[in-house]
């Protein structure tokens, strides 16, 4: 299947090459034909210059149709992110204080980092994290987001939610492994350590694909099952 540089109107700047980068920085907003008149930098392939004559087209459609493109500059600037980020990150792999691309590490509240964790990058490098600690993932939208944000209360009564879940609750007397977020439960015979096991790993199942209130149930698989 053809790479394609742009899906779902979401430009990723982790999709292109360094080099692609900066030729996007220089060149966003300019027809192809500006943009490479000169010729082509190395490093840049055709999924760099098929993202900058897809976004151009776009941009320009936006602007007959009055549909609310996010603009040449904020893609410029995600460019510019990745690449300083990228940095950052190489350069606190090369001095040992941290591993190579900790966002493809999930890192609980504890500062334990899980390898491929759920919620962590996979393949490459597509988010970082900020002084915070918090996780921010470089794509954007070609569209202005129109998603209404949660309310203020709304949104600390899930984050302290969030913190309240970091195990099962496992009535080994009874036999049953239960989900704290959903009441979801299985059985298992109890005494038997592999049919705990075995409840235990479909529990684990349960937690990556739950539909209701995903990211605490992936933050609980993380503090449950994570190496």
């Amino acid at each position: 299947m053809p790479f394609e540089p742009i899906e779902n109107n979401t430009f990723d700047p982790a999709n292109f090459s360094l080099e692609e980068n900066q030729f996007l920085i220089d060149h966003l907003g300019e027809p192809l034909e500006a943009a490479t008149a000169k010729g082509v930098p190395p490093g840049v392939g055709a999924g760099g210059l098929k993202a900058l004559d897809i976004v151009y087209r776009f941009g320009r459609r936006c602007d007959q149709s009055g549909d609310p493109f996010v603009g040449f500059e904020a893609l410029k600037e995600v460019c510019r992110v990745f690449l300083r980020e990228h940095a950052v990150m190489s350069e606190q792999a090369r001095q040992g204080v941290a591993p190579k691309f900790p966002s493809r590490y999930e890192w609980d509240t504890f500062g334990k980092g899980h390898l491929g964790g759920v919620g962590s990058d996979a393949g490459r490098m597509r988010s970082y994290f900020d002084e915070q600690g918090n996780r921010h993932y470089f794509a954007v939208k070609l569209l202005t987001n129109t998603e209404r944000p949660l309310p203020q209360w709304l949104a600390q009564k899930q984050t302290k939610k969030a913190a309240e879940h970091r195990e099962l609750v496992d009535d080994q007397e009874h036999g049953v492994v239960t989900c704290p977020i959903c009441k979801y439960s299985q059985n298992y015979e109890p005494g038997s350590r592999s049919k705990r096991a075995m409840a235990r790993t479909r529990m684990g199942k349960h937690l990556k694909t739950a539909k209701r209130e995903p990211d605490l149930h992936r933050q609980l698989y993380t503090y449950v099952f994570g190496s």
